[in-house]
């Protein structure tokens, strides 16, 4: 049972009863006086003086020796974290190289005299570093001197660019289109013309023909493009392009064509657009607007 009497004041222990100080004599009294004086000495006496000075003067007690494990665990936190840093900035980003580089790397593709095969790799390796990095498409789009030669290429019949070449450029474009701040840019600028006149014609290769077809449709998704564009004809050249080849046909074109003419037809902001448009452009309108997008095939 815990004690519930009084506490002696200077040992913190219970303190004598009345019948246990009965039994005290001035002896054992004058005794227990000494040895609460000495327990704890006074602020200004000599002896806690003394044992202030000595604690002052002792050495600080040693460190611990660290093991081989707490020497190396420190090194390799920080190796680990530099790999893993070096690694989320080379994740397969080209784009980063040529973007920091992309003078070096244009110069052969506006260059006349390239080789063959020079063009053709460079224009590859833009083409991978502009579909992993947006700053990328929009400087290749900006810098000048750079986009109107790429769509050049695409009809170019110099020795020295090749129909990997061809494609290859045809993709960049492609990559470049695929942001609204560029495709609203290419627009302003003309590139779609020539764009829907590749859809359109019947010498153009497939594959230059899917891609180009591809970016049209990236253009048209932008509503602030979309008068420019059906005024130049977008859903011509796109039904054209679809119904070249069996090969070209794609759901992802026809879903685009029946947006777009679902707009056409119902929107009261196109209806004027749609009053100036030929009579076989407006057909298409209404046949893409009126057609349900299950009965398309997808190939």
């Amino acid at each position: 049972m815990a004690w519930s009497g009084p506490y002696n004041a200077c040992t913190r222990a219970p303190a004598a009863t009345a019948s246990e100080t009965d039994t005290l004599t001035p002896r054992t009294l004058l005794s227990s006086r000494r040895v609460c004086a000495t327990a704890a000495p006074k602020p200004d006496s000599l002896e806690y003086a003394k044992a202030k000075l000595a604690a002052a003067r002792a050495p600080p007690p040693a460190a611990e020796n660290p093991s081989i494990v707490q020497r190396l665990l420190p090194a390799g936190l920080w190796a680990l974290v530099s790999l893993q840093i070096g690694a989320f900035l080379s994740q397969g980003d080209k784009g980063v190289q040529i973007f920091i580089h992309l003078d070096e790397f244009m110069q052969p593709i506006l260059s006349p005299t390239t080789k063959r095969d020079v063009l053709t790799e460079r224009l590859e390796r833009v083409s991978r570093g502009v579909s992993q990095n947006d700053t990328l498409k929009l400087s290749v789009l900006r810098a000048e001197g750079m986009a109107d030669p790429l769509l050049g290429l695409l009809t170019s019949g110099e020795k020295n660019v090749s129909p990997a070449a061809r494609n290859h450029a045809a993709k960049v474009l492609e990559y470049v289109g695929s942001i609204e701040a560029a495709q609203l840019e290419m627009v302003q600028r003309g590139m779609h013309a020539p764009v829907l006149a590749l859809l359109r014609s019947e010498a153009t290769a497939l594959y230059l023909k899917k891609t180009l077809a591809t970016l049209a449709c990236h253009l048209a998704s932008a509503p602030a493009n979309v008068p420019t564009l059906v005024r130049a004809g977008v859903v011509g050249a796109l039904h054209a392009e679809q119904e070249f080849s069996a090969k070209l046909r794609r759901k992802k074109v026809h879903v685009a064509l029946r947006r777009l003419c679902a707009q056409l037809a119902t929107a009261e902001e196109h209806a004027t657009l749609l009053a100036e448009l030929p009579a076989a452009e407006r057909e298409l309108v209404e046949r893409y607007a009126a057609d349900p997008l299950n009965e398309v095939q997808q190939h």
